[in-house]
């Protein structure tokens, strides 16, 4: 790889494992598959936004529905030593498919770097592991909500985390623009805007980068969105509805 497309990838220099990764776009499973391109990974803007809000709000206990390739859960996990956090499985991972589909590989990555200790991956369907984590009593600073992109799945997603989410706690949907989620989001802006406020992310890009994510933003063609939970997650049962 030529010494410009090197360069795409410093930002990521505090995990050397998730940097590696991005610069050869692949990575190999247990068995010796090999996956290229990481189609299934958050964008690298994405990335650096989790990392930024990681370093920015310091959150103790996070969460993320959707392993995969392990992208997210490095930078969440890198974050969390960084951060000198203890490593306490303060990361739970959900993904069903990751010894499967996905063949290991977010686990494998996880080993590589040293920070397999600060994760709990969980390999159920997120409507049985978020249920199970609310009869607990569990509740988590940061979850980042990048599973199934079916709206009823997004839907139960956004319901269970919403009561998972401790007082101004951010929640984060990952491909916002994917009409299913945009759909959810909707749903939220409408019944629960005194419960969740809209961040403006265009702090955490420079130039017209800044200008571009802002416009996105106004056409909802932007790839994340982040709340934070500043109200209660149940509504009265005679709240009145609002169409979205």
């Amino acid at each position: 790889m030529n010494e410009k497309a090197m360069q795409t990838y410093q930002e990521f220099e505090f995990c050397h494992s998730l940097q590696h990764m991005l610069e050869a776009q692949k990575a190999v499973g247990r068995t010796g598959k090999t996956f290229e391109r990481l189609g299934a990974a958050s964008t690298k803007n994405n990335l650096l936004a989790l990392r930024s809000l990681m370093l920015e709000f310091k959150p103790q206990r996070t969460l993320e529905i959707g392993l995969a390739f392990g992208a997210s859960c490095l930078t969440l996990a890198a974050s969390h030593r960084d951060l000198n956090h203890q490593a306490d499985r303060q990361h739970v991972a959900i993904d069903p498919y990751q010894s499967t589909v996905w063949d290991d590989t977010g686990r494998l990555a996880l080993q590589k770097a040293g920070l397999l200790e600060y994760v709990d991956i969980r390999e159920n369907p997120s409507c049985v592991v978020l249920a199970e984590l609310l009869a607990k009593k569990r509740n988590f600073d940061l979850i980042y909500i990048d599973g199934s992109h079916l709206f009823e799945d997004v839907f139960v997603d956004f319901y269970y985390s919403g009561r998972l989410l401790a007082p101004n706690g951010l929640m984060l949907f990952d491909d916002s623009a994917d009409p299913h989620i945009r759909k959810v989001l909707e749903f939220i802006d409408s019944n629960f805007s005194s419960s969740y406020q809209k961040l403006d992310l265009s702090h955490l890009r420079s130039g017209l980068e800044s200008i571009k994510f802002s416009i996105a933003t106004i056409l909802k063609k932007n790839q994340l969105t982040v709340y934070k939970k500043v109200g209660r997650a149940e509504r009265p049962w005679n709240s009145k509805f609002k169409n979205f």
